[in-house]
């Protein structure tokens, strides 16, 4: 079974450790799925790309959550009762 995970960066520092660790990540699991909400720094690394950190303005991942267009989880199948 495919390893898949979510990722949420709330603020730039979130992003740039998080890059750092999605970096990682997919040098030692190269099978990994990688899904998230992120800057500049985690975008390289995401496979689907939820929604964009500038674009939320969020100061945590729960406020991201809550402003991403429902569209963005949905469409993956993804539900936000399962994020919370």
């Amino acid at each position: 079974m495919a390893t898949k995970l979510l990722v949420i960066a709330g603020e730039a520092s979130g992003d740039l450790h998080g890059g750092h660790l999605l970096r990682e990540l997919k040098k030692r699991q190269p099978g990994i799925t990688l899904v998230g909400i992120g800057g500049a720094s985690m975008t390289p690394y995401l496979d689907e790309k939820i929604a964009d950190l500038k674009d939320l303005e969020a100061f945590t991942p729960l406020v991201a959550t809550e402003k991403a267009p429902p569209p963005a989880f949905e469409s993956r199948g993804y539900s936000r009762r399962t994020l919370y």
